[in-house]
């Protein structure tokens, strides 16, 4: 009888923290959340990399650096189709141009060239 005792009195004496392995912190930053989430710096353990961390902004630099990359390609690839639709309008004036005194040489306004 005195046994039972004694383990009703450590019962009570342990509370309610130890049967539970999910006890709630009383962290005014952190009401109801479950201990063992977060380590001692403020990051969940196991979880995504927080915002402030050098994955992160070495992945985002990843991006934008592959951004700028393709920008530039794209800008090279527009300038080369500038490039060959200027060439493109001299041909065709030059063409347009030879048409015209041709077409004025037949209707006898320019004496034809030798």
């Amino acid at each position: 009888m005195a046994y039972d005792n004694a383990q009703s009195q450590a019962l009570q004496v342990g509370g309610d923290e130890d049967r539970s392995p999910t006890s709630t912190t009383h962290d005014p930053n952190g009401i109801g959340e479950v201990e063992g989430e977060r380590g001692p710096t403020g990051t969940i353990s196991g979880g995504l990399p927080g915002s402030d961390s050098p994955l992160e902004s070495t992945v985002v630099g990843g991006i934008i650096a592959r951004l700028i990359q393709d920008a530039r390609e794209r800008l090279g690839e527009m300038e080369e189709c500038v490039t060959w639709y200027r060439r493109e309008v001299a041909k065709a004036q030059k063409r347009l141009d030879e048409l015209e005194d041709l077409a004025k040489q037949l209707s006898g306004e320019i004496p034809p060239e030798e």
